[in-house]
């Protein structure tokens, strides 16, 4: 039985000689992919529903700590447990994620429209 990666194992985590890219298994299709550069990032290994293996990242370390990375991973094997592609699930995902940035940028705007509106010239905030 392979044993699982540590949060001082992750950090460091380094290419053995003469490779490029070398893979970390922690279990359950999670993986640490560290590049000779030393760029860390997270994979989930899975099998689509065609049958086909496939990788799904979940972001780079240590934006995503080990922890993080583990939820994610829980999170996207309910999801096939449940039959569904991980790969559409994270892109819809990742369009959610854009969607409300998009909302908060133009809560801001308005936000701003109210607040200073009353400070500044109208041609200011008027629309042409």
């Amino acid at each position: 039985m392979r044993t699982k990666l540590t949060a001082k194992g992750v950090e460091k985590a380094k290419v053995a000689n003469g490779k490029t890219m070398q893979r970390f298994h922690d279990g359950q299709g999670l993986y640490l992919s560290v590049r000779k550069s030393g760029t860390k990032a997270w994979e989930l290994r899975f099998t689509k529903p065609d049958g086909r293996g496939s990788n799904l990242g979940l972001g780079k370390y240590p934006e995503v700590s080990l922890l993080e990375a583990r939820k994610l991973a829980a999170e996207f094997r309910k999801l096939r447990a449940q039959g569904k592609d991980l790969a559409v699930e994270h892109k819809k995902k990742k369009l959610e994620v854009k969607r409300q940035a998009c909302n908060t940028v133009r809560k801001i705007g308005e936000l701003w429209l109210e607040t200073a509106a009353s400070r500044v010239a109208k041609k200011t905030v008027s629309a042409p």
